[in-house]
């Protein structure tokens, strides 16, 4: 395992790995603001946000 010599490289790598989780998660509740669970009990509350990101029925 390397190790991190600078304390921005760090801080860098930090950064990266935010903004890939951020984009990973935000994707993730576009796709799944359109659909519904597959299960016959249970569908979970959606939030506000997600609902918002919702894709317009033409």
């Amino acid at each position: 395992m390397t190790k991190i010599k600078n304390k921005e490289d760090f801080t860098t790598m930090k950064k990266l790995f935010v903004k890939m989780g951020t984009k990973l998660v935000s994707e993730n509740a576009k796709r799944e603001a359109d659909s519904a669970c597959l299960f016959w009990a249970y569908q979970p509350k959606m939030p506000e946000a997600v609902k918002k990101m919702k894709r317009e029925k033409k």
